[in-house]
């Protein structure tokens, strides 16, 4: 094929690429286990970025 691959053309390889490649992701993942300082920084994050958005949101909701 010239010019490359073209994911428009052909959709269906583009697919089993993606499901192949997020299948192998999942598998390289899986027995790795997260330490508790990990998932507590991950919250406190989550928690903080919610935050500002509702911060953002508000602050429109004021000026309007």
């Amino acid at each position: 094929m010239w010019g490359g691959f073209n994911s428009f053309r052909d959709p269906t390889r583009n697919a089993v690429l993606t499901s192949r490649f997020m299948e192998e992701d999942l598998k390289r993942g899986a027995g790795k286990t997260v330490s508790k300082r990990e998932r507590t920084m991950a919250y406190v994050i989550m928690v903080l970025l919610t935050g500002m958005i509702i911060g953002i949101v508000a602050m429109f909701g004021i000026m309007y």
